[in-house]
Parts: C-alpha cells; structure tokens; sequence
C-alpha cells in the first residue's frame, strides 16, 4: 500500500507485510540530517499506539510537517486492512 505525493510538503508511506514478527522502518528525506530522527520517531510512535508488527514500512519526506505524515501514516494502514479484507 503507498501513500502521498511525489511532492513539495508531502511525504510518501510504502506500507507492506514483511512476513516477519518485526517491523522495519526506512527513511529516504533531503532534509534527513535535520528530520530524520523526529520522522523515524514519530512512525515508532504510529507503530506503538496501533499494536503493529510485521510490516515494512518506507518514509519517502518531501518536507512534509508532522500531520501529513501522521495522515499518510493512517491512510496506508487503513488502506492495508482493506487488501487483508479482499483476500
């Protein structure tokens, strides 16, 4: 599942299940020295408040502020129970 926009001030989320128990986080930013810690913390965050494991999830930043992520972040969650629920 994949979120966003290729865009100035949007971030893209890749959502998938990595057939594993763990969940592994990569970030791809042109500001990563600056927001690469807060971005990896706020996903943390996402992945603990909803209970998840086993997903792959990849952060494409495009300069995007907390709420875009955070919204990203739930529509590819969202998006990825849809898909387990077609199956």
């Amino acid at each position: 599942m994949e979120c966003g926009n290729r865009k100035k001030s949007d971030v893209v989320i890749t959502m998938k299940k990595n057939g594993t128990d763990q969940n592994t986080i990569s970030i791809q930013s042109k500001y990563d020295a600056l927001f690469d810690e807060n971005i990896r913390n706020k996903v943390e965050q996402f992945i603990t408040q909803n209970t998840l494991s086993g997903l792959a999830i990849t952060v494409e930043d495009f300069g995007a502020w907390d709420y875009t992520l955070q919204a990203r972040l739930e529509a590819c969650l969202d998006g990825l129970a849809g898909e387990d629920n077609d199956s």
